[in-house]
């Protein structure tokens, strides 16, 4: 199909009761990296093209997400409302199947840099969010801290 001629890495763990099958039936292309230190994983995730994070249920904390965010990839995720709400136009959204993954891989890589621009926006924009809580939580930690020293404590 269209991504024979990609080079697919798989970081993480297999489960223990998928592991045989799953390496046995994996095209050539696919190599199972295992965990990798952070500064292989951190390069892994710079040399991508494209970053594909799946997940069975639509509130699973998505730290694969996160980090094509901070790299500033192009994401190919599962298709939950939350992850549409987060992530909006800079990922491609797919039904968990492989026909569908597959797909969406494929798109993403024909709308790489749209994709990777609009990725960068989004990391602008949650980083501003980020510094912007930040700030309310210390605004409320020294309204508390000056409230306990006007009182005694």
């Amino acid at each position: 199909g269209r991504l024979e001629g990609c080079d697919v890495r798989v970081t993480g763990r297999v489960p223990p009761e998928w592991r045989e099958r799953v390496r046995r039936e994996a095209p050539p292309n696919v190599t199972f990296t295992g965990f990798l230190p952070d500064p292989d994983y951190v390069a892994v995730l710079n040399e991508a093209d494209v970053i594909v994070v799946l997940v069975t249920v639509g509130r699973t904390q998505q730290q694969g997400g996160a980090e094509a965010v901070a790299v500033e990839k192009p994401l190919v995720t599962s298709d939950w409302p939350v992850l549409r709400d987060y992530f909006e136009d800079a990922a491609v959204f797919v039904q968990n199947e492989p026909a569908a993954i597959a797909a969406g891989i494929g798109e993403a890589l024909d709308r790489r840099d749209a994709l990777s621009r609009r990725m960068r926006l989004l990391k602008t924009r949650l980083d501003a969010q980020w510094r912007e809580r930040i700030a309310e939580l210390r605004a409320l930690l020294f309204e508390t801290d000056q409230a306990g020293e006007a009182n005694g404590r």
